[in-house]
């Protein structure tokens, strides 16, 4: 009853948040090519094609709306639910753990920030989890081998075109069942290893035929061989900061992983992933006969058992790659915490009943804390006292639904159109992620797409020189004048990625318009950027630069070339987006 509250609730809001910058970016990379452009050489991206070919099919035939992609996402989502559901059931979970763990996937994903909604770790997870559905029903099962291998091998291929990083999650997938699946037969587990090889490798290849016979082989060759090179350092760069993030993604929930791995453990060795023999019915595992009772399900039979040893072997695979081998992200780790509820669930724990009590008390105490200021200030004291602030505490902890005004959010996403400036208001109140350089205000965007249709504004005469101000090309219809999107994170990838962005973009002589989002500059100036007014009036400098506030710092945190001016600033000339005209082809400040 709870997950379907949660969903009656969360659904309308969700299909009209807006959509983040990354989703942004493989969205502007799919229209380019639904526009007869070439990936990488049109629109720079650092990873595989496979998101903006689903992206691309998805604007092919659902048309250009951010509801389409949030309704494919949501029902993306339901799929994965629906599979980790199937994993706990066969697991030997009960309904009410189930329904538990359903609710708190929910509570989880339908209310969370727009930042982990319709990203790539996401939508592989779906083939990723219906081939381990699969797997698992072929074991001891007279199906075959090589054909239902090869059916696997092809979801897996998906999911890699989506992300290569599943790769190893698929091969220890593999590894763990492929003794019970060939029931120790190497001459099985041989042809069920050349099904899945077949098949990856036959997506591989119709995919890189793709990049050939379009044209983007050479440039996809560069970024992989490249740029990446670099990229991928940065990832083993941050660590040391994921490491200490890695408990706090998902409050409470990410703080359950550490006693879930003693779970993992307890899992596999209880279902015998060494063995490739049944035990009789009835008879309990190596952990069951121990800690059998209330502090360890014995599991009903010995495939509920496996079925759990091979779901905690893919939430530790999960987990590890999220934490070895992925940028600082928290979409990344949306699916460890989803496997984790799912495994604890097979084990017949309503885990996310505890979760879901102390989300609940402590959003009671907020909601008293906005009405009663006595109340509030005791709960500032307190925190004070064990080293928290309050007010950070209310952004990581506060459920979007013990917020005021919800219900009227609720309502506006039935009532509001899905269109203009209206559905621009109405984006701006349901948002969700905290301030962050990458947000966007969709109304003040608005005015600048009205101020650049003004202006008759064609292809590649437009730049959008920050991750926030991305949607403007969506707004406008227009292809970009910089293929780079992401400007700031693309500087930071290699030493000399900063030169190849300018040179690129003075090689574009069609520039008329640079837009650029100050979030950027009150980052970089450190100014307060708590609303209402987080940046300080226009007119602070002299023409042609009039509408820009004044910097402490150089022009390098605005936008660096010369032969530009201000032309247009939202809000009223008060407002977080500037326009500069390129009056002459652009230049780099000495």
């Amino acid at each position: 009853m709870l997950a379907g509250l949660f969903a009656v609730l969360g659904v309308p809001v969700f299909l009209r948040l807006p959509l983040w910058c990354d989703v942004t970016l493989y969205d502007v990379a799919a229209r380019s090519l639904l526009a007869g452009g070439v990936h990488y050489r049109d629109v720079f991206d650092t990873n595989p094609p496979g998101f903006v070919w689903c992206l691309t099919l998805l604007r092919a035939t659902l048309g250009t709306s951010t509801i389409a992609v949030r309704a494919v996402d949501l029902a993306v989502f339901a799929g994965i639910v629906f599979c980790l559901d199937r994993l706990a059931k066969r697991g030997g979970g009960s309904l009410a753990s189930r329904a538990w763990a359903v609710a708190g996937m929910l509570a989880i994903y339908l209310f969370g920030t727009e930042y982990i909604h319709a990203q790539r770790d996401i939508w592989l997870a779906l083939p990723a989890l219906i081939a381990l559905v699969l797997r698992l029903r072929r074991i001891g099962s007279p199906r075959g081998y090589f054909w239902p291998a090869v059916a696997e091998g092809l979801l897996w291929g998906a999911a890699t075109w989506i992300k290569p990083q599943v790769i190893p999650i698929a091969l220890f997938a593999w590894l763990l069942t492929v003794r019970r699946l060939s029931a120790g037969s190497w001459k099985l587990a041989a042809l069920d290893l050349a099904g899945n090889f077949a098949a990856g490798a036959a997506l591989g290849l119709l995919g890189l035929g793709y990049l050939v016979a379009s044209g983007t082989w050479p440039h996809y060759w560069i970024v992989m061989t490249e740029w990446n090179v670099h990229y991928s350092a940065l990832m083993f760069k941050e660590l040391d900061g994921r490491i200490d993030l890695e408990w706090t993604w998902f409050r409470p929930w990410s703080a359950l992983l550490v006693p879930s791995m003693l779970l993992v453990v307890a899992s596999l060795i209880d279902g015998r992933i060494w063995s490739a023999r049944w035990l009789p019915d009835g008879k309990r595992g190596p952990v069951g006969r121990v800690l059998g009772g209330f502090v360890f399900d014995p599991a009903p039979s010995d495939p509920a058992r496996f079925t759990r040893a091979v779901l905690a072997g893919v939430f530790f695979a999960w987990t590890a790659v999220s934490l070895l081998f992925q940028r600082e992200f928290i979409y990344v780790h949306v699916l460890e915490v989803l496997l984790m509820l799912a495994l604890w669930a097979s084990h017949r724990w309503c885990l996310p009943a505890l979760a879901l009590a102390w989300i609940a008390a402590l959003n009671l105490a907020f909601r008293i804390a906005d009405d009663s200021p006595d109340f509030q200030n005791s709960a500032r004291i307190t925190c004070r006292r064990i080293g928290r602030d309050f007010d950070q505490f209310d952004l990581d902890y506060r459920h979007p639904l013990a917020r005021r005004g919800y219900s009227d959010k609720w309502t506006a996403s039935f009532t509001t159109p899905t269109t203009g400036q209206d559905d621009a208001r109405l984006k701006d109140r349901l948002k969700r992620e905290k301030p962050h350089v990458a947000t966007t205000n969709w109304e003040e965007l608005g005015e600048v797409a009205e101020y650049l249709r003004g202006q008759n504004a064609k292809d590649r005469e437009v730049v959008c020189w920050n991750e926030g101000v991305h949607p403007l090309y969506l707004l406008l219809g227009l292809q970009p004048g910089l293929r780079f999107m992401h400007v700031h994170n693309t500087d930071g990838i290699s030493p000399d990625a900063g030169k190849l962005v300018r040179s690129e973009l003075m090689a574009n002589p069609k520039v008329r318009f640079v837009v650029v989002d100050l979030e950027w500059v009150a980052s970089i100036e450190g100014w307060d950027s708590a609303p209402p007014t987080p940046y300080r009036p226009g007119r602070g400098q002299p023409e042609p630069n009039h509408l820009l506030p004044k910097l402490s710092q150089n022009w390098d945190g605005v936008f660096p070339y010369d032969r530009r001016k201000t032309v247009f600033r939202s809000n009223r000339e008060l407002g977080r987006y500037v326009v500069f005209a390129v009056t002459v082809p652009l230049g780099t400040v000495d």
